[in-house]
């Protein structure tokens, strides 16, 4: 039982870290999308202007 709690921590913490990356993860592929929507939007303002 002792074993237990020792080890429970770091996989909350580990579980934690995994979460936190993937969502770093989601948040970097939105803003690649908008980025590249605004790139787009950009583009078309060029040529209108043209």
């Amino acid at each position: 039982m002792g074993r237990n709690k020792k080890t429970d921590p770091n996989l909350l913490i580990a579980i934690g870290v995994l979460i936190a990356s993937f969502a770093a993860l989601f948040v970097y592929m939105r803003q690649v999308a908008i980025m590249s929507e605004q790139t787009e939007i950009l583009l078309q303002q060029t040529k209108a202007n043209a």
